[in-house]
């Protein structure tokens, strides 16, 4: 997604009551237009921010395999654009540097054999 700060996955902060899956949904509509099925977590990550007032921040990353289910324009905030870049593009557009590493780390888990197949 591109924002006027910059590229990112689709995500932000857990609303009061809300689930992380949840967030997950409702981020994904919001900035994407789009309304998906969440998956499983699939990496977990942990930055430190420098908000715009200059406090560093600890901010704590759950990343979730998710399915897209269909389209909601209607769904999307303003100042938003849905933008779709291979994993090897995003991982060197991407703003957050664990944005980055957790599309690297998915690649790795993409590429690396499966296990209990037939000998």
């Amino acid at each position: 997604m591109r924002a006027i700060d910059g590229i990112f996955l689709p995500g932000g902060g857990i609303d009061d009551g809300e689930t992380p899956e949840e967030a997950v949904a409702r981020e994904a509509l919001e900035e994407c237009g789009l309304v998906v099925r969440v998956g499983a977590c699939v990496s977990r990550a942990v930055q430190f921010v420098v908000t715009a007032d200059g406090i560093t921040v600890e901010k704590r990353c759950a990343f979730f395999a998710a399915r897209i289910e269909r389209a909601n324009r209607a769904g999307m905030l303003p100042g938003h654009e849905t933008l779709w870049l291979g994993p090897a593009s995003a991982a060197l557009a991407l703003k957050h540097e664990s944005q980055m590493w957790a599309v690297r780390d998915w690649m790795k888990i993409r590429r690396a054999p499966r296990r209990g197949g037939l000998s």
